[in-house]
């Protein structure tokens, strides 16, 4: 049986979530998380099963849809982010993803878990370009520099 995850469609671009001061990604929402960090900013995606604009998508399914929308949007740039995208039922689904996307993209995945939680959670060799860990906590949130308007 194929991996399968709950992301929310459509694909989405962005110039907020990606560790860059002037680059674009697109940004994938996968559903799912255990964290219940207070001041969640997604906190309808804690729920795997939200179906409000999500599919149930195969890796490559959804590879297929990055390239088309990082083509469309001319990045080679992928936000992961969720719910939690290192969730337990989400981990295998990205694994496999991050395979087939390594050689040609710079991905970052934004997880409630801590480095020493993802190292383990991710096979050594796992190819991704950043990692933010930890549960988001709502006295350290700061007010981006950057928007999501095009320049």
């Amino acid at each position: 049986m194929a991996t399968i995850a709950r992301v929310r469609i459509p694909l989405a671009s962005t110039f907020l979530d990606y560790p860059s001061p002037s680059k674009n990604a697109v940004s994938v929402y996968i559903m799912g998380c255990e964290h219940k960090c207070k001041g969640c900013f997604n906190p309808l995606f804690s729920d795997k099963t939200y179906s409000d604009n999500t599919i149930d998508i195969t890796p490559d399914q959804l590879y297929t849809n990055l390239v088309e929308r990082c083509n469309r949007n001319k990045t080679n740039k992928i936000v992961f982010l969720g719910g939690d995208p290192l969730y337990s039922t989400n981990a295998s689904f990205l694994i496999e993803l991050l395979a087939k996307l390594k050689s040609d993209y710079e991905t970052c995945i934004y997880t409630g878990y801590s480095i020493e939680e993802a190292k383990k959670i991710l096979p050594q060799g796992t190819y991704f370009t950043y990692i933010k860990c930890g549960k988001y906590e709502l006295s350290k949130k700061q007010v981006s520099a950057k928007t999501d308007k095009y320049i």
